[in-house]
């Protein structure tokens, strides 16, 4: 069960991860901002998140779909591949794009 707890650490990093760009977003419009430690903290999980957001696109997107991203477009994240299908498909592609657009709304708002 060492993946259940790999899930729950990720999926606790990214709520932080979260509150953080909107913590960012209003310190920003106060014209402060984080420290270079806090800043390297993020980054770092930013970048871990970005590649899982990759991975997740390149394994559950790709059988979720029955499809490949589309390269060409520069579809490398599953968070763009959700904004397509929303924009574009019809039936249970578009379905399965709508809810989970609505599951990162939840805690990201405006994420695909």
């Amino acid at each position: 069960m060492w993946w259940v707890k790999l899930l729950l650490e990720l999926l606790i990093a990214f709520v932080a991860l979260v509150h953080a760009k909107h913590r960012h977003e209003e310190m920003k419009e106060k014209g402060e901002e984080f420290t270079t430690f806090w800043k390297l903290i993020f980054s770092g999980l930013f970048v871990v998140f970005v590649i899982g957001d990759v991975f997740w696109n390149f394994t559950y997107g790709t059988l979720a779909n029955w499809e490949a991203p589309k390269f060409k477009e520069k579809e490398w994240t599953f968070t763009k591949r959700c904004a397509r299908h929303k924009a574009e498909s019809t039936g249970w592609k578009l379905k399965h794009a709508t809810w989970w657009c609505l599951q990162l709304h939840q805690i990201d708002e405006g994420h695909c």
